[in-house]
């Protein structure tokens, strides 16, 4: 892996504070992450983009026990979805919670949220379950 060499500065605030930054100019990136699936999908829209394992097989939707969305597929149900939620009224002062674990369903909440600016936190029922334990 290449290291970059980054001009570090910090500065000394009150109370003690510290504010440490990088100096170096950030190069030309996307304003969103989501702009990259968007190009992807018209790139090469039949690659796969996001895939799980299947627990049931169905016709169609698997590729060897996995089930599997393309750049394109996903990318027409992040607009969908992310129009549902502006719909719904959610927004920055109304951010969401997605209970999930990892999965393509936890993905398409996620990124229609970055696409259109929707604050959201994840929480794994696992999570859940630790969080239960610790607290009783």
């Amino acid at each position: 892996m290449d290291t970059i060499a980054v001009d570090i500065k910090m500065q000394a605030r009150a109370a003690g504070t510290k504010l440490v930054y990088a100096a170096t100019l950030l190069e030309p990136h996307p304003y969103r992450l989501t702009e990259r699936l968007q190009h992807w999908a018209d790139v090469t829209p039949h690659i796969i983009f996001i895939a799980q394992r299947s627990k049931v097989l169905l016709p169609g939707e698997l590729i060897g026990g996995w089930h599997t969305l393309t750049c394109a597929e996903t990318f027409i149900g992040l607009k969908n979805i992310a129009q549902a939620l502006l719909h719904k009224k959610v927004s920055q002062s109304r951010p969401i919670d997605i209970l999930s674990e990892n999965s393509i369903e936890h993905a398409l909440t996620a990124l229609p949220a970055l696409q259109v600016g929707i604050p959201f936190c994840s929480i794994a029922p696992h999570t859940l379950y630790a969080w239960q334990i610790l607290v009783n």
